[in-house]
């Protein structure tokens, strides 16, 4: 077949359409769809810039949004630390910085960053149980008296402790604590962990000073007493505390209550009974000495008793020379003067009744003394009388004799008429006479007895358990 075709016949297409005809028809419609085109844009022009106006706005407020978005992200790391807290940064995790103080603190927001808080004080811990006999829960609160006593301790059942001298007792325990380093804490303590952990450590710190402890000096001591057991077991779960790294500070462990075996606590109460008596009476004794001390010679009846002591050893011992210089310290001290003691010169005060015994015996020998300055210038002058004149001075001498005679109560005197040659007397008893004279005799004894009661109960009050008495 010859590849010519027919004048006026152009190629043929698979529809069977002409080719020319299909350009022509295509030529037709681009130039028909052009113009189309130009209209609908000039149509279209208002809407598509009222859509990019809106686009942009959309756009610009996204922006905001995102800007807002991205502060609030940032801000949301910031967190109010309240007082007697203490915050702690995280960032990845990690504790980034110290501790952070009260109030508003930032951090990393999450989940690059966080802030932990952890609150200083701990509540307080109760130990009543750990060592203590079992009883139910209604009876917690009973007095000691009226918990039952048993013969026996139930292991895992009751708690109870051993004593420095192999003793049994049992004990309550109160602390309170603190989170003194809270990156330690929060590093090394899980919060649910915290209490199981610190009365395992409390309970063994109580556990080791208890066994150093003899229960006489248990049951004796108070929480606050110095080196007491709750000092000494605060210490050691102190120390076992800053070990682990646990942060906690103990601040105070108290000794609630403290009690032997109940079976036997009654033993125990009658021995403390007779010990608190005795040194009651003690103490009793110790103040009536000193009052007595104080009362016989002020404040210096401790050095008096003292320069007393060392005067019986010098005696005993045979030093003379020793004797006689204490003495003559006595005797200054006695007589208010200054005295060296331990190289200083002191003076020690007199009072009470030494005071008033030194003033009386002060007084009677001044007595004494003019009395017989008296006599003597009296028998001075009498004794010149008579060698002047001896017959005057017996005469005075007689009449002085004759004159006491008659003043005396057992005399009576009768007076004669003047010339009577004899006179017959029946003498008889006055009885008001005989009736005054018995009642002063006995005044008279009951006043010396009186004395000498006195002077008795004055040397008895010298008397010590060395044996020093008075001379009489």
């Amino acid at each position: 077949m010859s590849d010519q075709l027919p004048e006026g016949l152009g190629p043929v297409s698979d529809g069977g359409v002409p080719t020319s005809s299909r350009r022509a028809a295509s030529v037709t419609l681009r130039r028909d769809g052009e113009d189309g085109a130009a209209s609908t844009s000039a149509l279209m022009d208002p809407a598509n810039q009222s859509l990019a106006e809106a686009l942009r706005i959309t756009f610009h407020l996204l922006q905001g949004a995102m800007v807002v978005i991205a502060a609030l992200f940032l801000l949301s790391g910031f967190r109010s630390v309240r007082e007697g807290e203490v915050g702690i940064r995280l960032l990845f995790g990690r504790a980034s910085g110290g501790e952070l103080p009260p109030g508003f603190q930032p951090s990393a927001p999450y989940p690059f960053g966080d802030m932990v808080k952890v609150q200083r004080a701990g509540r307080p811990m109760l130990l009543d149980s750990e060592f203590w006999p079992y009883v139910q829960e209604k009876s917690r609160d009973l007095p000691i008296d009226r918990l039952p006593a048993t013969n026996v301790l139930r292991p895992g059942i009751d708690g109870s402790l051993i004593t420095g001298d192999s003793n049994i007792a049992h004990t309550r325990w109160r602390a309170t604590y603190r989170r003194a380093d809270a990156l330690k804490w929060a590093e090394n303590v899980h919060p649910e962990q915290e209490d199981r952990m610190l009365r395992s450590i409390i309970s063994r710190g109580v556990i080791h000073a208890v066994a150093q402890t003899p229960i006489e000096r248990l049951l004796k001591q108070s929480s606050d007493d110095q080196g007491s057991v709750a000092s000494m077991a605060k210490e050691l779960a102190q120390s076992m505390i800053d070990d682990m790294g646990l942060g906690i500070e103990i601040e105070r462990l108290y000794l609630d209550d403290k009690v032997p075996p109940l079976r036997v606590r009654p033993n125990f109460i009658e021995v403390e009974s007779a010990a608190s008596k005795s040194a009651k009476e003690r103490a009793d004794a110790d103040g009536q000495a000193s009052e007595t001390l104080s009362a016989m010679a002020g404040e210096a009846a401790l050095p008096l008793l003292g320069m007393i002591t060392s005067y019986e050893v010098a005696l005993s011992t045979g030093d003379a020379a020793e004797a006689d210089r204490i003495l003559s310290k006595i005797h200054a001290v006695l007589d208010g003067e200054p005295v060296e003691v331990d190289g200083q010169m002191r003076h020690y005060r007199i009072a009470g009744e030494v005071s008033a015994i030194m003033s009386e015996a002060r007084l009677y020998a001044s007595r004494e003394v003019s009395a017989r300055r008296a006599e003597y210038s009296m028998f001075k002058a009498r004794a010149d009388q008579f060698a002047q004149n001896p017959d005057l001075t017996l005469r005075q001498a007689w009449l002085d004799a004759y004159t006491r005679l008659q003043s005396r109560d057992m005399v009576q005197t009768l007076v004669l008429p003047s010339g009577a040659r004899g006179v017959e007397l029946i003498i008889n008893q006055d009885p008001q006479i005989i009736k005054d004279l018995d009642r002063a005799y006995k005044r008279t004894a009951t006043e010396r007895a009186a004395e000498q009661r006195r002077l008795q109960q004055q040397r008895d009050k010298y008397r010590t358990e060395t044996g020093v008495r008075p001379t009489t």
